[in-house]
């Protein structure tokens, strides 16, 4: 009986071993597709960034005239 009460507690712990290795695989899976969006909205950003500051240089020359 002590056997069997051994045997319930192995498959236990392997169901829940499983249940965290997909919750890693996905949690891994988030992280390179948050990554991913990070250096995108970065390079949007950068973009951005450039064509206000040229926008600002068209208005001072266009102020300066």
């Amino acid at each position: 009986m002590e056997i069997h009460r051994l045997e319930k507690k192995i498959d236990a712990l392997i169901a829940y071993c499983k249940d965290l290795e997909n919750q890693n695989l996905f949690l891994e899976s988030e992280q390179i597709k948050l990554k991913k969006e990070r250096a995108s909205l970065i390079e949007k950003n950068r973009a951005a960034k450039t064509k206000i500051e040229q926008m600002i240089e068209q208005l001072k020359s266009l102020g300066d005239n």
